[in-house]
């Protein structure tokens, strides 16, 4: 178990650095021990099933993204609060697949936090 846990913390360090201006299809999938991320303002589209099945309790989103994928946050349960960089009119213009959120947590919360 903590094999798991550190091989996922040590890709997710991996990943973030090297991270290029997109996040591949299925990049975090699965990856239970991921409770937060924080996406960096040059990556415009947030893939399919990203982060399906994650551990993710927050994400904070940059107001440059202009797309979510096919179940990008689907299924995180734990997840409470994704933080949108941007205004709530930013946010509805947000191209969303209508799975992009599938049963995740019920009670998610989307907080909009303008410069």
């Amino acid at each position: 178990m903590k094999r798991k846990l550190y091989t996922s913390i040590f890709l997710l360090a991996i990943a973030v650095m090297l991270l290029p201006a997109q996040i591949i299809t299925a990049a975090f999938s699965w990856c239970y021990s991921l409770e937060s991320i924080v996406i960096p303002d040059n990556v415009p589209v947030i893939e399919d099933a990203v982060f399906t099945r994650s551990g993710l309790k927050e994400a904070t989103i940059p107001a440059g993204v202009e797309s979510l994928g096919d179940s990008s946050f689907s299924h995180c349960k734990k997840l409470c609060t994704i933080r949108f960089m941007g205004t709530e009119e930013q946010w509805n213009g947000i191209k969303k697949d209508k799975d992009w959120n599938k049963k995740s947590n019920a009670g998610m919360k989307i907080e909009y936090v303008s410069p």
